[in-house]
């Protein structure tokens, strides 16, 4: 399938239109609205009331939403204090991690103590699938290790530059706007009055994006089209500048995501920043070619950094837009979520088998030696994979390796016993 971009955008819409207190690690705590269909997880305690007690087994770990708690324990016959959590801090992983006994009992404060209590499955569940749920584990338990040592109280905010791009000319049709912020890459393809613009950045660096296109002679509105290369929310954050006047493609996976507002996939999360309501209105599948700027852009599924990566290629020219699977020199872009090493060499033989020039990457400069670039990334990720699996060899007797796998089986339990609570004659009283 062929899109020529023209004025008359073709009928691709399926808008949805309501489309120990050293180290103690803080979670963002969404508003009460947000947390109404996970009520079943929250629970209040009475100011004073035990929320569980030292050397009994522990089953769950919690999150103060309000109030705050207590932690103590008995030291040469006398109860003491050892930290108090308040809104956004966690307590009681230890013993889910581990299976042991609690070392402390957990007291809801004077005031009493709105806690989320999350068992052992989703808990889990959150460290397999969320690669950054389970660095703020270690990071939580390694200060809590070092004690005194680490002033938890300090809180180090990183200066960061002010959005802005910088703007290179490939050609007469294509320009580079590179990122000089933790944003993406955008690209511009324009001629004779429509416009395709590959990638979008965060929602922070919408000015500088407006800024940026305006310096180079487009509107916001000019824009016909946008392909976003993958879900990632520094690729996709600043997609609802365009959701009115332009189409907004991605790749079946990708789209999926990006409607189900599936935070931890985005990764937005990671990064900090609000969402806007974006809508996804033509899924790019393998094959379709995109027609602009005298260019057959052909769209290339490329998995592996996340599931649903795409690159594009003009196979006349040999450029390659290959969003966060390539970039120059040969970085391993990440793998992320929904991603898989595997899926990453499959998708790079794929784009090396195509012998691609020009190399316009997510993130970074140009490169001319594209070709260089991919058997670079390849060979990393193999030596990524072997060592991983080396890794694995050496823990796979630690039945901790196994307990992911076990974890399903619980959640499905859970699952199955809330299905016949419903149907329960209770549930209609």
């Amino acid at each position: 399938m062929t899109l020529a971009i023209n004025d008359t955008a073709p009928d691709f819409r399926y808008r949805r239109e309501h489309s120990f207190r050293a180290g103690a690690s803080r979670m963002a705590i969404a508003s009460r609205r947000d947390l109404s269909t996970s009520n079943k997880f929250v629970r209040k305690y009475d100011p004073s009331s035990i929320i569980f007690k030292e050397g009994e087994l522990g089953s769950e770990f919690f999150i103060v939403l309000s109030g705050c708690v207590s932690i103590q324990k008995a030291i040469d016959c006398e109860i003491r204090e050892l930290a108090v959590f308040r809104a956004g801090e966690f307590f009681g992983e230890m013993a889910v991690i581990d299976r042991r006994p609690r070392s402390a009992a957990a007291i809801a404060g004077k005031s009493g103590a709105e806690v989320m209590a999350i068992d052992a499955a989703h808990f889990i569940h959150l460290v397999s699938q969320q690669p950054g749920f389970a660095m703020l584990i270690m990071d939580t338990l390694t200060r809590r290790q070092r004690g005194g040592l680490i002033d938890s109280t300090l809180e180090i905010v990183q200066k960061r530059d002010q959005p802005h791009y910088e703007i290179h000319r490939i050609d007469e049709t294509c320009i580079q706007l590179k990122s000089k912020f933790r944003s993406c890459n955008a690209y511009v393809f324009t001629d004779k009055g429509k416009t395709l613009l590959v990638d979008t950045g965060l929602p922070s660096c919408r000015p500088a994006l407006c800024n940026a296109l305006q310096e180079i002679g487009v509107a916001t509105t000019d824009v016909n089209v946008v392909v976003l290369t993958h879900e990632h929310f520094d690729h996709t954050g600043a997609a609802s500048l365009f959701s009115n006047t332009a189409i907004v493609a991605a790749h079946p996976l990708a789209a999926n995501k990006i409607r189900l507002r599936d935070k931890f996939a985005t990764m937005q999360y990671a990064f900090g920043e609000p969402f806007s309501p974006t809508s996804v209105d033509w899924e790019l599948h393998e094959g379709v070619i995109i027609g602009v700027a005298r260019r057959q852009l052909r769209v290339l599924h490329t998995p592996g950094h996340t599931s649903g990566g795409i690159s594009l290629i003009d196979q006349n020219s040999g450029l390659l837009l290959s969003g966060d699977t390539v970039m120059k020199g040969g970085p391993i872009g990440g793998i992320f979520g929904s991603g898989n090493i595997s899926d990453m060499i499959y998708s790079l033989n794929k784009l090396k088998s195509l012998t691609p020039q020009l190399l316009l990457p997510g993130h970074g400069p140009l490169s001319i030696k594209a070709g260089e670039d991919i058997r670079l990334t390849v060979a990393r990720c193999h030596t990524l994979l072997t060592n991983s699996q080396e890794m694995f060899d050496v823990l796979r007797e630690n039945d901790s390796v196994n307990v992911v796998m076990s974890s399903y089986r619980d959640l499905n339990r859970s699952f199955m016993k809330e299905a016949a609570n419903e149907k329960s004659p209770e549930s209609f009283a």
